[in-house]
């Protein structure tokens, strides 16, 4: 399988919310849920934000995204208010200020591009690209998601954190 990974633009817009959609929790069976999933749905208005923002990288094949990471930090939807709690609790008691953390990461692979390097290299692209931004990235995992949780650990984020059935895992972007 061959992909190009790099910077969606606004008429990438209605593949995102697509591909968002399609591997949102509610939307898989059991099966399904066992190679990975997301919690967080994106708004049309929100993928605009973060693509206006440069805030997320995609991989294409051909002209078909086929995965996507982000930071959704500025998105509107309520679903990542536990989040923005976290990265303050953090920005508190590890003297980092609040707005160095870009929170409510997220990566979403199409079933037939996994285990082919796509995290690692569009993780690489979007700290690169927020560097400046961002000193941390923060990031939420459910203990139910193995298959994310696994991917996180041996691509350099730190777990941090536990609420309920969520883990939460940083990543220091400084370096």
């Amino acid at each position: 399988m061959e992909y190009i990974v790099g910077f969606p633009k606004i008429e990438h817009v209605d593949q995102l919310v697509f591909l968002n959609k399609k591997f949102l929790v509610d939307n898989l069976d059991p099966i399904q849920r066992e190679k990975g999933f997301i919690r967080i749905e994106y708004s049309k208005e929100d993928f605009e934000k973060i693509v206006t923002a440069q805030e997320i990288v995609t991989a294409f094949n051909f002209d078909e995204i086929v995965a996507y990471y982000l930071i959704g930090k500025n998105a509107t939807t309520q679903q990542i208010d536990y989040q923005r709690n976290m990265a303050k609790k953090i920005a508190k008691s590890n003297n980092i200020p609040e707005e160095k953390i870009g929170y409510s990461c997220q990566v979403c692979i199409n079933k037939d591009f996994r285990h082919l390097g796509l995290f690692k290299n569009m993780l690489e692209l979007l700290s690169k690209s927020a560097k400046e931004k961002y000193s941390h990235l923060l990031c939420s995992i459910s203990d139910k998601n193995i298959a994310s949780l696994k991917a996180h650990k041996k691509n350099g984020w730190t777990y941090i954190d536990k609420s309920d059935t969520t883990n939460f895992f940083i990543y220091d972007n400084r370096i």
